[in-house]
C-alpha cells in the first residue's frame, strides 16, 4: 500500500472509533511482498468478530491490482463463502458507474466475478454515468483528449466538481462583498445555498443555518 492509502486507512479507523464503532486492526500490504495479501487477510481472519473489511486502495473496477489480489486471495481462503463483506473506500469519493456498464475485469474472470459477490459498493449518486459524461464532453470538444473514457478514473468528476465549487463559492462571496476581491478567509465564510451542474451530477451546497 502507498503511504497515502495507509494514512487513509488510519484516519478512517480513527473516525469510526470516534463514533463508537468497534474497529479491528488496520492492516497494510507491503509493496512487492510475495503473499502479502494472504498475510494481511490472515491477520484480519484471526481478529475477533471481524466480518467487514474496508479496503483503502484503488478499486479493481478502475484498474486497482492490489484490490484484485486481495479479493482473489480472499476467495481462495474461503472468506467469501464464510460471509466476509469487503467495502471499497475509494468508491465513496466519486460516482462509480454501475448502470448499463460492463466491466471487463469481471467479464473476463469468473473467479474475480465470484470474489466480487462479497463486495458492497457505496458510491455517490449521479444523474449520468461518468463514462457517458466523459464521452459527451469529448464529442463537444470540452475535453480534447482522445483517451478512452474507461481508462479515466471517475475521480476526475469529483475533482472537476471541487474546482467548480470553489469558483461558485468565490462568486458568491464576491457578490456578497459588493464586487471586492475575495480572500481565503472570506471564502471559508461562504454561506452556500447554491447548486450547479457538475461533471455528471447536480451538486447541491446547503445553506448554513443562521
Amino acid at each position: 500500500a502507498t503511504d497515502l492509502w495507509e494514512s487513509t486507512g488510519q484516519e478512517v479507523a480513527s473516525a469510526l472509533r470516534a463514533m463508537g464503532l468497534p474497529i479491528g486492526p488496520v492492516v497494510t500490504m507491503e509493496p512487492g511482498s510475495k503473499g502479502r495479501a494472504r498475510e494481511a487477510l490472515n491477520e484480519i481472519r484471526e481478529a475477533d468478530k471481524v466480518k467487514v473489511v474496508i479496503m483503502c486502495m484503488s478499486s479493481v473496477l478502475i484498474g486497482g491490482e492490489d484490490q484484485r489480489e486481495v479479493l482473489l486471495t480472499a476467495l481462495e481462503m474461503g472468506m467469501v463463502s464464510n460471509g466476509y463483506v469487503f467495502i471499497p473506500y475509494d468508491a465513496l469519493l466519486y460516482a462509480m458507474p454501475y448502470q448499463h456498464t460492463v466491466f471487463n475485469q469481471l467479464t473476463n474472470s469468473t473467479q474475480l466475478r465470484h470474489a466480487y459477490s462479497a463486495v458492497l459498493t457505496v458510491t455517490m449518486a449521479s444523474d449520468q454515468s461518468f463514462y457517458e459524461a466523459f464521452r459527451e464532453a469529448q464529442m463537444s470538444r470540452e475535453i480534447h483528449s482522445g483517451v478512452s473514457a474507461t481508462e479515466v478514473s471517475p475521480l476526475f468528476g469529483t475533482i472537476f466538481n471541487m474546482v467548480y465549487f470553489v469558483a461558485k463559492a468565490v462568486e458568491e462571496r464576491r457578490q456578497a462583498g459588493s464586487g471586492h476581491w475575495v480572500t481565503g478567509n472570506q471564502l471559508m465564510k461562504s454561506d452556500g445555498g447554491f447548486d450547479f451542474q457538475g461533471f455528471n451530477q447536480v451538486t447541491q451546497i446547503s445553506a448554513l443555518a443562521s
